[in-house]
């Protein structure tokens, strides 16, 4: 999907760069970009990001927590993989990430969200893993709030489902 969303020339910001999962997706479809900007909350994913992507032309690395920084750019896409059920309010999130966007912009992001009805085996799992792990499938009604322009369902997890969505403004 990022081939599909992410023109050549694009103004990237990656929340929750993590150990550059998305930078390697992005490199292995070939995509250029004029600058992409990975953020994350942890300096031991910062570290590792830099060691294996720190070369690359127009990358910027840098700490920061989503929920507390001010995004004064514009983007043509954002990426994001399994950042926001670990959030306490990802819709604030979500919509300050879409108004980040330019006009024409893509957020792309995948994470974890509820099903409409887990089975008693889900709800299981989703109790342990909300406890052991601190993070939470994101309620559809979430998702409901904002304009998607695409959604494409991968598999079940850990009681809830793991879905990419792609928001345009």
């Amino acid at each position: 999907m990022l081939s599909k969303h992410i023109k050549d020339g694009a103004e990237i910001l990656d929340v929750g760069v993590g150990t550059g999962v998305n930078i390697e997706r992005v490199l292995k479809n070939n995509i250029t970009f004029d600058s992409y900007e990975g953020i994350d909350v942890t300096p031991e994913m910062l570290a590792e990001t830099k060691h294996k992507f720190g070369h690359i032309k127009n990358l910027t690395l840098r700490m920061g927590d989503i929920t507390q920084m001010e995004i004064t750019k514009k983007y043509d896409a954002i990426v994001s993989t399994l950042v926001l059920c670990h959030l306490k309010e990802p819709d604030k999130v979500i919509q300050k990430l879409i108004t980040a966007l330019k006009p024409g912009g893509k957020f792309l992001y995948l994470d974890y969200f509820t099903v409409s009805k887990p089975r008693l085996r889900d709800k299981v799992a989703l109790w342990a893993y909300r406890n052991m792990f601190h993070f939470s499938p994101i309620p559809n009604e979430t998702i409901n709030k904002f304009p998607v322009s695409e959604k494409e369902e991968h598999f079940s997890f850990l009681g809830g489902q793991l879905s990419m969505y792609v928001f345009q403004k």
